[in-house]
């Protein structure tokens, strides 16, 4: 059967609007940064399966939770996570009305410490103060990509009921009462961004000697991507999870602050950024 001149043209109509609409989809897709085959169908990479050896899975079902304080520390820091519990973070988190907690995210002991003394000396810390998260990795420099990931993993599936997480290390000083005021603000125009000490164009260490070091190997690029210092970084808990689902797929390099929020923060769109009001200070005894 021969078709009309008006079948014709509605056909090569809807022929190109599906092309239009093909290309526009593509355009979207590699304007931001991305490949057009979508992300969440890219396959896992970095499986974080590691078991836990202390969690409090209702920790945050029993307690309602704003402002969640997450801080990772070395397995043998006992007198640094002390210190955050007696300082300025340890108050803010006793006030009842700030609807507050804080969590220690550890992995065990390095085979090159006393491995079951200080995993003894966890256990009661554990017992006693209830806000360690410790999983079964290696707890050592290099790896400390892994307690980032950690972390969030543990915010995605433990604590969703959040509104905000602030990731601090064990060893600053921070007001935290000047801090949540950035993140409620920050959170009127944007659903999920990370904020801190935002770095542009830093450059990979290539020193053997040097604490940060990475090979051209791991890391053959000449300049980092914009990133945030690690000491301190805050974002919508609800942005853990697109963090989390990031990590799992995107290729890892070992500097976890380089990794989390310069690497896979732009593969779910995740905005970075500084805010002047939003700083630390290192080694604050008051911490």
């Amino acid at each position: 059967m021969l078709c009309s001149n008006q079948e014709v043209a509605r056909a090569i109509a809807l022929l190109i609007g599906v092309s239009v609409i093909t290309t526009m989809m593509t355009l979207l897709s590699l304007s931001m940064g991305r490949e057009p085959t979508p992300f969440w169908s890219l396959p896992v990479i970095n499986n974080h399966s590691f078991a836990y050896i202390h969690n409090d899975v209702d920790f945050c079902t029993r307690n309602k939770i704003d402002i969640l304080l997450v801080v990772p520390s070395a397995a043998a820091n006992f007198v640094k996570r002390q210190t955050a519990r007696d300082g300025s973070r340890g108050e803010y988190v006793q006030n009842a009305t700030n609807h507050a907690a804080m969590l220690f995210f550890l992995g065990k002991p390095s085979v090159n410490e006393n491995m079951t003394t200080i995993q003894q000396e966890i256990d009661q810390e554990a017992k006693v103060f209830g806000d360690i998260i410790q999983e079964d990795f290696e707890d050592v420099y290099k790896n400390n990509r892994l307690k980032s990931v950690a972390m969030l993993r543990w915010i995605s599936k433990y604590c969703t009921s959040a509104k905000y997480v602030i990731r601090t290390d064990d060893d600053i000083g921070i007001n935290i009462s000047s801090l949540v005021p950035v993140l409620e603000r920050t959170a009127r125009s944007l659903d999920n961004f990370m904020i801190g000490r935002k770095l542009v164009n830093d450059v990979p260490a290539r020193d053997v000697n040097s604490k940060y070091y990475m090979s051209l190997r791991e890391y053959p690029k000449r300049n980092l991507p914009p990133y945030l210092l690690g000491g301190l970084v805050g974002y919508p808990a609800s942005t853990a999870k697109l963090l989390y689902e990031a990590a799992l797929r995107v290729k890892p390099i070992w500097l976890e602050d380089v990794y989390i929020s310069g690497m896979c923060a732009p593969y779910v769109n995740v905005t970075i950024l500084s805010d002047p009001e939003f700083t630390f200070q290192h080694k604050s005894p008051a911490s």
